[in-house]
């Protein structure tokens, strides 16, 4: 029986909507591993800081560390907030399409920038429109809404 080419697109259209979940199911496990140990680091007890009085030498040191303990813990909140964000959009079945073309972004994108939703054409397209702009997925740019 021969198809036309209609059924062939609709071949591939589901091979490739099945290589596509067999890889967020991938990603999904890498992503919450990731969000276990952020977890646990942020639910580990913060290293105290010596309380005693001491020189001026001493008390900017430490507060130097806490400065640098706050930054690492907003880091690892922001990333925390990025990945619940990505595993909420594989639950809706959006993860892994580019936002811009509705193309599959792609396994090797998705695995170096979990959090992405552009595909690598529309980024080099956004930058051609604007050499000045550049895609960082930060928690700035999620739409989530329990927000």
């Amino acid at each position: 029986m021969k198809k036309n080419q209609n059924d062939a697109a609709v071949i591939y259209e589901d091979e490739e909507m099945k290589i596509a979940q067999e890889e967020i199911k991938e990603i999904r496990a890498m992503l919450l591993k990731e969000q276990k140990e952020i977890q646990n680091l942020l639910s580990d007890k913060r290293e105290e800081f010596d309380t005693e009085v001491g020189d001026e030498i001493d008390n900017s040191v430490n507060t130097q560390e806490r400065e640098m303990q706050s930054r690492m813990e907003l880091r690892h909140y922001q990333k925390l907030k990025l990945i619940e964000n990505a595993l909420g959009r594989m639950d809706l079945g959006e993860y892994g399409w580019c936002e811009e073309t509705g193309n599959w972004i792609g396994k090797k994108r998705l695995m170096a920038l979990p959090f992405t939703r552009l595909s690598v054409e529309a980024q080099q397209e956004l930058e051609r429109q604007s050499p000045n702009y550049r895609y960082s997925p930060s928690v700035e740019n999620l739409k989530l809404e329990d927000d």
